[in-house]
């Protein structure tokens, strides 16, 4: 007679309990207790040869390990999720860990990186034909070239992003978008550019009622209004 604590779909369980909590306690800020849990639930899919599993907990390690600061250390992890993922051949578990990879880089200061795996990531999105995916791939690239100080670069992206946010009729992201493409314009000093893209952006937060960017973007405005007048 089998015991019930020791079958395959108990230990999966007790596995998605760990997982669950460990994730509550993530978002709590606990992070420590958050990465035992889960460092719990990666033995039980250890011990199962559940590689999906495996995958999913080594990525969660690495966003905790990366919230309480150590990015070093999450990478590690990123990387080890993304081997299991495509040894899965999953193209979409791929996509997620090359992003979460080159976020991390993107935040110890190594755009090199962060932008390979971007570029990487939105090759693979591109053959799936998931334009929400590769326009958010788009302005990941772009959002690194602009934090590296590379701001023609940035704008070519952040076109491009706005095009097909344009197609999709994804306001929010439209707004967004055009906002982050109107600070590369004023770090270019293309204030004439900054501002058509503010304003757009302002005109269709009225148009949606989308109060955050009604409060924010008239402040932006009126900066780059005044530096075009200081330029006459």
């Amino acid at each position: 007679m089998s015991n019930n604590g020791n079958t395959r779909e108990s230990k999966e369980h007790a596995a998605t309990k760990l997982t669950e909590e460990g994730i509550e306690n993530h978002i709590k800020g606990n992070y420590d207790k958050a990465i035992l849990l889960f460092e719990k639930a990666l033995i039980i899919n250890n011990e199962l040869k559940n590689l999906k599993g495996k995958m999913i907990l080594l990525t969660q390690i690495g966003k905790a390990t990366q919230s309480k600061g150590n990015i070093d250390k999450a990478i590690m992890y990123f990387i080890k999720s993304l081997k299991l993922a495509e040894k899965i051949g999953h193209t979409e578990w791929i996509i997620v860990r090359l992003t979460h990879l080159a976020s991390a880089y993107q935040v110890l200061g190594k755009y090199r990186k962060a932008i390979y795996r971007f570029k990487k990531a939105i090759s693979l999105t591109e053959e799936l034909k998931d334009k929400p995916w590769y326009a958010i791939q788009l302005t990941n690239i772009a959002v690194t070239y602009q934090v590296w100080e590379r701001h023609k670069q940035a704008v070519n992206y952040f076109t491009e992003a706005i095009k097909i946010t344009e197609e999709l009729n994804d306001m929010e992201s439209l707004i967004l978008r055009l906002s982050l493409l109107a600070v590369s314009y004023e770090k270019l000093k293309k204030h004439d550019m900054a501002l058509s893209s503010f304003e757009r952006a302002f005109e269709l937060a009225n148009k949606f009622n989308l109060k955050v960017y009604i409060d924010a973007l008239p402040e932006s405005i009126s900066n780059i209004k005044k530096l075009i007048n200081q330029t006459k």
